[in-house]
């Protein structure tokens, strides 16, 4: 593979958020709230440090970023590795608005 290939394969489509400890917001799945290590507009990894069951099939989920405005996401766990868990936003993605508001906010933390 040459190198162009390698540099287009190892590209995001989509700018994923990560965020440091003490700082990160919420997802609430089925009543239970989990704390969000990084973020995308189409997809969540979030901490289940207790292993909670998380659900099969698509779902409905709720996030709240640091401006504390929840919102709803819909979406399906694609991947569950130890404390830690992956979600993929199927409808209803994370608004592009709040991603470059999550960035500011993450911005003004380091000044």
């Amino acid at each position: 593979m040459d190198q162009k290939a390698t540099l287009n394969k190892d590209r995001r489509a989509y700018f994923r958020i990560v965020y440091p400890d003490g700082h990160r917001p919420q997802i609430t799945i089925r009543g239970t709230s989990f704390d969000i290590m990084d973020i995308c507009e189409i997809g969540i990894r979030f901490l289940n440090p207790d292993q909670s069951k998380l659900p099969g099939d698509i779902f409905q989920a709720v996030v709240t970023l640091h401006d504390n405005d929840p919102f709803n996401i819909i979406g399906r766990i694609i991947r569950v590795a130890d404390a830690e868990a992956a979600m993929m936003i199927t409808i209803r993605g994370i608004p592009y608005k709040k991603i470059i508001a999550e960035q500011a906010y993450l911005r003004h933390l380091n000044d």
